[in-house]
C-alpha cells in the first residue's frame, strides 16, 4: 500500500499539502505517468511550489502535469511501481533531492 497522495487538477489541495508537509517529497510527472518523466523534488522546491508570472493558475496539477506527494522518496517509489514505473527518471538539482535518493 502506498502512503502517497496524487493531485490532479486540484491546486488548492496540492498547495495545502506542501504547506502542511514542508519536509515531504513530490514526484512531478506527466498527466499519464511515465517512466521517462518521473522527477523527485523536495516539497519546498521553488520549481514545484512557486507560481511564475507566465504560468496559469493551474500550472502545478492542471495542464500537462500531476503531482504525487509523500513523506519519503520510498513511499513515492511504492506508488510508482504500482503504476508501472520502476525508478525516478531524475532528481531535481535545484532542491538537492538527489541527497535523498532511496536505497533499494
Amino acid at each position: 500500500m502506498s502512503n502517497a497522495e496524487l493531485f490532479d487538477r486540484d491546486e488548492t489541495s496540492y498547495e495545502r499539502w506542501l504547506h502542511v508537509n514542508p519536509e515531504g517529497f513530490v514526484a512531478n510527472t506527466l498527466r499519464r505517468p511515465a517512466a521517462r518523466y518521473f522527477v523527485l523534488h523536495r516539497a519546498t522546491c521553488h520549481s514545484i511550489s512557486t507560481h511564475k508570472p507566465h504560468t496559469d493558475a493551474a500550472a502545478f496539477t492542471g495542464g500537462r502535469y500531476i503531482k504525487i506527494c509523500a513523506h519519503s522518496p520510498e513511499d513515492l517509489l511504492v506508488w510508482a511501481r504500482s503504476n508501472g514505473i520502476e525508478e525516478f527518471s531524475s532528481y531535481c538539482t535545484a532542491c538537492k533531492s538527489i541527497g535523498s535518493q532511496p536505497r533499494n
